[in-house]
């Protein structure tokens, strides 16, 4: 599963997902999910729990990997953190993602963005006790 991340869309995993079918993974496990990134990270992570739940199912298969890029490690560590989402999840990538802040978050005002910004609480809650759960 790829989870992009802040104004992307799943169409920013093309070229990734391309290498994966190359080596022979099949188009049905390789989900390059699409969300709304202008809502709140929290909202994406039960979303993401959903499409999960769905992928599971549609798959016959007991866990998922995931590959997040950016914004898209935010929601989806919430996801496994907070939503219980280490029983399904076998490997969590994060590439690039914003888990103490960045600075570049204080010039957007998206309700997803701010909570990218240092210091910010939804980042602090996010980063108390264990934060690479499973």
């Amino acid at each position: 599963m790829f989870v992009h991340g802040y104004t992307g869309d799943g169409g920013n995993w093309n070229t990734m997902a391309a290498r994966f079918a190359n080596d022979g993974w099949p188009s049905t496990h390789l989900d390059q999910w699409p969300y709304d990134w202008r809502q709140s990270n929290a909202v994406t992570a039960q979303q993401l729990a959903a499409e999960v739940d769905r992928l599971l199912a549609a798959t016959g298969a007991t866990k998922v990997d995931i590959v997040s890029h950016s914004m898209g490690g935010l929601s989806s560590r919430y996801c496994l953190k907070n939503l219980g989402g280490t029983s399904e999840v076998d490997a969590w990538v994060s590439l690039g993602g914003p888990n103490h802040g960045t600075d570049s978050a204080n010039s957007c005002f998206d309700t997803s963005c701010t909570e990218m910004r240092v210091g910010y609480s939804f980042l602090g809650a996010l980063n108390s006790g264990d934060e690479s759960p499973g």
